[in-house]
């Protein structure tokens, strides 16, 4: 078809067609007119009408897959865009080699409050994509949601069902797998309008914000509506992260723009505090996605959002992370960026208030009365203050009439009662190489231990890419020890 024939075919698809009705119907067309300027109630499950606005090309022309950002407009003045937030998608209708195509999207804020924002990859087998690939301006597409992100999530292992429901009017066509919190085994697609896992999933993400108060219950309402929010933090009222650390390959990076998008907002608006952190893997530099756009996030940002690029085939000069990600870099980028409050010191023994303040309150030189524990039995003994019964296994304190014990001992004692991961063994016996691995082995653990349990923040990594890429990620975690349970989010 010729170019001007397509964009004559676009224009003519997108004018309004109406009836011209006669002066004698004037009352009927008034009325009908009240009835047209007032739009329905808005349902994400509608497909409404865009029109494609701009069209840029957010990678370099020689990528392999060349990205584009399409911009979209609202058609009806009285048409409103709905707010989005972190975790939405929309689904795009269309009409290519005679049929109707329907894909999920990741939607970011356009210029304007009625008009988004997609990225798409163009593939060279991928209907969709060469069919948006070839439009022009004024192209008139038709676009529901926003849709939740969590509808499409499960909580525990499901193996894949072998048979297929019937459809029903809410249910929405293939979009993207979404799997969290770090379950064996491969991940499975649900359906969106699955109750019970919906169910699973509410009780599981917000358990542990029971004890919030009142008045960010109401604020979350407000801004969330009906969407869970999983990619936001509903212990703060701006629903911001205190860190965020995240990781996405190729396009995937979508999700986390959306998500940056919104701390910036906040940032604005409120002030907020916080620290962004992004990993984005990408195969040659041809290949970065909307790089300059990344590059006015951080300058928005004032330093509260870092970007790393790490490249597979980088070029000559190159100052960023390449190879491929591993668990050795998904350690030293979090814990450099990172810090985890030190463990508890164990509590200072004291002779103040027990009998003579000369009188040491160990006896035996020992934490251990071996007539207590005798053969695994409990034995009755009287109850004497000057005893204090611990671990056998701790080492005695010296008797001396000093209040507290020494920072050595403290320590010592604090390294008996918690061992590291994994004892190793005599290191003389070992290599220097089995020796070095184990000892940072224990350290990458030992850090890991002390992230899981730190409260004083609220962190959460956001995983983002093919289903092969998220799988190689949530080894690595596995091997140093990461929470993933607790603070990890696969998005595929």
């Amino acid at each position: 078809m010729h170019s001007h024939s397509k964009f004559a075919t676009s224009k003519l698809a997108s004018m309004v067609i109406a009836r011209i009705v006669g002066d004698d119907n004037s009352n009927q067309n008034n009325s009908e007119k009240t009835l047209i300027s007032q739009p329905p109630p808005y349902s994400p499950y509608i497909f409404r009408r865009y029109i494609l606005t701009n069209i840029e090309i957010v990678t370099r022309p020689n990528a392999l897959n060349v990205v584009k950002k399409l911009t979209f407009q609202v058609i009806h003045p009285n048409d409103k865009l709905p707010k989005f937030l972190p975790g939405d998608y929309i689904e795009i209708m269309s009409y290519a080699n005679n049929h109707v195509i329907i894909r999920p999207y990741t939607p970011l804020q356009g210029p304007t409050e009625t008009s988004f924002c997609i990225l798409v990859k163009i593939y060279k087998d991928g209907v969709m994509t060469q069919h948006l690939n070839k439009q022009l301006k004024n192209f008139e597409v038709k676009v529901r949601g926003p849709f939740d992100i969590a509808d499409r999530m499960t909580t525990n292992y499901q193996a894949p069902s072998t048979t297929l429901e019937p459809p029903n009017t809410l249910t929405r066509p293939s979009s993207p797998m979404i799997s969290s919190f770090g379950f064996n085994g491969f991940d499975y697609m649900i359906r969106p309008n699955n109750f019970s896992t919906y169910f699973q999933y509410e009780n599981h993400h917000k358990g542990y914000s029971i004890g919030n108060s009142n008045s960010n219950e109401s604020n979350n309402n407000v801004i969330l509506g009906d969407r869970t929010g999983v990619l936001l933090n509903k212990e703060r009222e701006d629903l911001c992260w205190d860190c965020l650390f995240m990781v996405c390959g190729g396009t995937g990076i979508t999700p986390m723009i959306q998500t940056i998008q919104y701390h910036l907002e906040k940032a604005t608006s409120s002030n907020s505090n916080f620290r962004l952190y992004l990993l984005a893997a990408f195969d040659k530099i041809e290949d970065l996605i909307y790089p300059k756009y990344i590059d006015y996030l951080c300058q928005s940002l004032n330093g509260k959002l870092e970007v790393k690029y790490i490249l597979f085939k980088p070029p000559a000069v190159w100052r960023d992370y390449s190879g491929l990600i591993d668990d050795a870099l998904i350690y030293d980028w979090i814990s450099e960026r990172y810090s985890v409050p030190p463990p508890a010191v164990p509590p200072k023994f004291s002779n103040y208030g027990i009998g003579n303040g000369s009188t040491s309150n160990l006896v035996d030189n020992s934490y251990y009365n071996p007539n207590i524990i005798i053969n695994n039995n409990i034995q009755e003994v009287d109850y004497d203050p000057n005893y204090i019964v611990s671990s056998p296994n701790l080492i005695p304190m010296s008797n001396n009439n000093s209040m507290y014990q020494s920072e050595d001992q403290q320590q010592l004692i604090y390294n008996q009662a918690y061992p590291s991961y994994s004892s190793p063994p005599q290191l003389a016996n070992l290599s220097d190489a089995a020796a070095n691995q184990i000892l940072l082995m224990n350290e990458r653990h030992n850090y890991m231990k002390l992230f899981a349990r730190d409260t004083s923040k609220r962190v959460r990594l956001i995983v983002c890419g093919t289903n092969q890429f998220n799988e190689n990620i949530r080894l690595s975690l596995d091997k140093i020890g990461f929470p993933i349970n607790e603070k990890a989010l696969f998005i595929a």
